[in-house]
């Protein structure tokens, strides 16, 4: 999936902001521990346990909150 979107930026002239990229797991995981690392043009992804966009706090518990 991070190759099409890489991809597709490419294609678009998207330039995507590495500094600003993470992920996160969502579902019965308490903790942040990545099935595998994943990679946006050779630089690694960071996992967090929660995530601040447009005002909103999204955070991993047992569940997914707001």
């Amino acid at each position: 999936m991070i190759n099409i979107c890489i991809n597709f930026g490419i294609y678009h002239d998207i330039v995507f902001n590495l500094k600003k990229a993470v992920s996160m797991s969502v579902g019965n995981s308490v903790s942040c521990s990545p099935v595998r690392s994943l990679h946006m043009r050779g630089s690694p992804i960071v996992w967090v346990s929660k995530i601040q966009y447009l005002g909103i706090c999204f955070v991993n518990k047992k569940g997914f909150m707001c």
